[in-house]
């Protein structure tokens, strides 16, 4: 677990603790709410879980951040054309109707699924726990 802390200054008087939290930690409000709700957030030492707690100058806020959860996505023998590939970068001609990241109703099948089989080494936004597409072009 990784622990961001900051102190409060007089530009951040009044903000809203899931919006501090999140500039904080890097991440959306949606994730830092949610962190909230888990007891991830303090001020001052003290566990705040209410989103909308405002804050005053001089608290000390503390947001600890989960480990990334492993990836679930197993690598798929789907076709791909891959145009370009070296140690950095991929291109990639994604078929069209193709969804690229799993989700609910597309546990497999996807980009994902198929960069994993035909590039041994992917890693993104996540690193090697959570492999990802960096980039695209529609």
């Amino acid at each position: 677990m990784q622990r961001h802390e900051a102190q409060v200054t007089l530009l951040d008087v009044d903000a809203r603790l899931d919006v501090f939290a999140a500039a904080l930690a890097g991440v959306t409000r949606s994730r830092a709410a949610r962190w909230l709700t888990e007891g991830r957030v303090a001020v001052n030492g003290i566990i705040i879980q209410k989103a909308g707690f405002r804050l005053s100058a001089g608290q000390r806020v503390s947001v600890d951040v989960p480990p990334p959860a492993p990836s679930t996505v197993l690598p798929e023998a789907l076709p791909l054309h891959i145009l370009y590939e070296d140690a950095d970068l991929a291109v990639v001609d994604k078929p069209c109707g193709m969804v690229v990241h799993p989700a609910a109703g597309n546990a497999n099948g996807t980009l994902v699924h198929a960069l994993l089989y035909h590039i041994r080494d992917l890693s993104g936004v996540g690193g090697i726990l959570r492999p990802g597409i960096v980039h695209r072009l529609d």
